[in-house]
């Protein structure tokens, strides 16, 4: 079994057994029930049913009608006085050329003395209709009809994947900064902990008159900024966590957990497994748009140029018969009597007024989607160094602060054994307590951003 079987099942299994707000589950959530993905689902599902059909390019037209003229005094056993039928179909092929075929029959009948006479006309024609500036004439190989087909799949495909990607990468944010909001609000308790600490202790020592009040009034301002500090952190916090709840279009009851520990690997492998390995899917679909413009301009060109056509029609000619001979006027070796063929040629595609309005609206839509690629390139390259920085520092800041938690460790190992030789107050030793809590919790908040800032820059959107 190799290496992506064996990270698929792992994936499947812990979907199975993490807790309801780990992140593989947050992901199988949002992959399940985000509507922006659902919609997007909705839309290529669309293209996939209009790629079948070839949206209806090629399909044949049938046409049927039929009239008669019927007398007062109609009976079952005599004619009408009129009749006539015709019936058309038409088959549309690439490259602007339409063939056709109409067929037609029709009977007369006129009151002469006491006798009543018949006279019929038939007739077929064949007729083919070409665009003179189909799409080989414009250097393309491959019917635009149908390459078109192809690429608006293809596009909304990739629509799909950037939707998946955009909203996975907005929850991976919503993650990461829900946990480091809630490790603050951990270091603002720890933080509001120590100055009731250090109230309690001053208040009683102000009993002995050995400190004054404003000592005590100093304490009660850092505790209230902390608690303010403390607030903001939990409006943060319940944010992110209302937003991944927006995300996943669930409501998950409990809190989050502590953060599941997951590589960037990990996380990527999963992603990327749900966006089938393809890098960028944004970069693919402005290529795709390029491409549906260009091709639509080419149809646009077959037509609205001129179109010739050409008909031949064979002629029978049929004696006027009385109603009981009527039969006997389809005597005779069936050969037309005469043909007859036409040639046209229809100017009004050119000359009309719309065709400028097409052109102009391509030139248009064309420059504006070259303009939003190029835009989107340049923005891609800048946040992606952005996001690289980034890293970059809070690598840094974990050195020194995975340096400051060891220094801390150490120092609280000898505050500890002085605490319990009796040699500093409890006081003294919660301060370095809280002080190398709060280092390792911001330790922590520096991994998560490092996670998350790994994760979205391999995303590359």
């Amino acid at each position: 079994m190799n290496l992506k079987k064996i990270f698929i099942l792992l994936y499947i299994f812990s979907s199975l057994v993490f807790a309801e707000t780990d992140i593989q589950n947050l992901i199988s959530l949002t992959l399940k029930n985000n509507i922006d993905i659902q919609n997007a689902l909705h839309d290529y599902e669309n293209a996939l049913i209009s790629s079948k059909t070839i949206n209806g390019s090629f399909s044949p037209g049938v046409s049927l009608s039929s009239s008669a003229n019927i007398p007062e005094d109609y009976g079952w056993n005599t004619t009408t006085d009129s009749f006539s039928s015709s019936i058309t179909y038409s088959q549309p092929l690439p490259g602007g050329t339409v063939l056709s075929s109409t067929g037609s029959y029709g009977v007369n009948a006129a009151d002469v003395n006491e006798d009543r006479f018949l006279s019929q006309s038939t007739s077929i024609s064949f007729s083919l209709s070409q665009s003179l500036f189909p799409f080989w004439l414009q250097g393309k190989i491959k019917d635009p009809t149908i390459l078109n087909v192809k690429y608006q799949k293809d596009y909304y495909y990739n629509q799909l994947l950037y939707t998946k990607k955009s909203v996975l990468k907005s929850l991976i944010q919503n993650y990461s900064n829900a946990f480091v909001y809630k490790n603050e609000c951990r270091i603002y308790e720890n933080s509001i902990k120590l100055m009731d600490g250090h109230l309690s202790a001053y208040r009683q020592m102000k009993t002995s008159g050995s400190i004054n009040h404003s000592k005590i009034i100093e304490i009660e301002n850092s505790k209230w900024s902390y608690q303010q500090n403390l607030m903001s952190a939990l409006s943060s916090y319940q944010g992110n966590v209302q937003n991944l709840k927006n995300i996943c279009n669930y409501d998950f009851e409990e809190e989050l957990l502590d953060f599941s520990e997951i590589s960037t690997e990990q996380i990527l492998f999963i992603i990327q497994n749900e966006t089938d390995n393809i890098e960028d899917p944004l970069d693919e679909s402005y290529k795709l748009k390029l491409e549906l413009l260009k091709n639509s301009r080419v149809l646009e060109k077959q037509n609205s140029a001129p179109v010739l056509s050409a008909s031949v029609k064979p002629v029978w000619s049929f004696d006027v018969v009385e109603q009981d001979n009527w039969k006997d006027a389809w005597e005779g070796d069936g050969k037309p009597s005469s043909w007859s063929a036409s040639i046209g040629l229809d100017l009004s595609p050119m000359i009309s007024g719309i065709t400028k309005q097409n052109k102009n609206k391509y030139e248009l839509d064309f420059q504006n989607t070259e303009k939003s690629y190029e835009s989107y390139l340049k923005q891609k390259s800048f946040v992606k160094q952005q996001y690289e920085n980034l890293t970059e520092q809070y690598l840094k800041q974990y050195e020194l602060v995975a340096k400051l938690c060891d220094e801390g460790q150490q120092e609280l190992e000898d505050y500890k054994k002085q605490f319990y030789a009796g040699a500093i107050s409890e006081l003294d030793f919660e301060v370095v307590k809280t002080r190398v809590a709060n280092l390792e919790l911001t330790k922590k908040n520096i991994e998560l951003s490092i996670w998350m800032y790994e994760i979205i820059s391999q995303l590359n959107i």
